[in-house]
């Protein structure tokens, strides 16, 4: 038996508002209603994409490797650009749209 209110593991007497119920009914109901608030959450996260990607390397070489790929030819802003290389994958990402920079600084990066 649990007092799930705040603090009710401190409050040993028993009044209204205060009762204690089973345990594992208490937290089976609770791991429900939180599996239930995640599957919203996740749908909400699929239908609001924030066009961006956050990407890591194994080293700076390959990071440069891929910015050349992406940006060969953008001459002074006119984006005069030929396609980088393609995957199955190119034409369902739309990456010829693509923007492709450096990120910036880590203290720069809010989460």
């Amino acid at each position: 038996m649990i007092n799930p209110k705040p603090c009710g593991h401190l409050c040993c007497c028993i009044i209204a508002g205060c009762e204690q119920e089973e345990a594992v009914n208490y937290y089976t109901k609770l791991e429900a209603k939180l599996k239930e608030e995640y599957r919203k959450e996740r749908e909400k996260v699929n239908t609001k994409p924030l066009g961006m990607a956050f990407v890591t390397f194994q080293n700076e070489a390959m990071t440069a490797l891929i910015l050349k790929d992406f940006n060969a030819c953008q001459c002074h802003g006119c984006h005069c650009r030929r396609e980088p290389k393609c995957s199955p994958f190119s034409s369902l990402l739309n990456t010829n749209n693509w923007t492709v920079t450096y990120a910036p600084d880590p203290q720069n990066v809010y989460w």
